[in-house]
């Protein structure tokens, strides 16, 4: 087996109707630069959201994964 590419396909959602669909607030779902960063959202225990976990501007989602799946092979 060999893993050639690592690509985000995860789709967020603005106001899903459970918290464990990946969702974004309303103005970042659009930006492919804060996609590319999302962690998740914050929740309160009532589970509404604060707001966006997003990873330090210039790290990736992908560049993580790569690095992951690089340290574990």
């Amino acid at each position: 087996m060999r893993i050639d590419k690592v690509v985000d396909m995860r789709a967020f959602e603005i106001s899903p109707p459970e918290a464990s669909i990946p969702s974004l607030m309303d103005g970042n779902i659009t930006d492919p630069a804060i996609r590319s960063r999302a962690i998740g959202r914050k929740r309160n225990a009532y589970g509404r959201a604060l707001g966006d976990v997003l990873l330090p501007e210039g790290q990736t989602v992908v560049q993580m994964t790569e690095q992951a799946i690089t340290r574990s092979l």
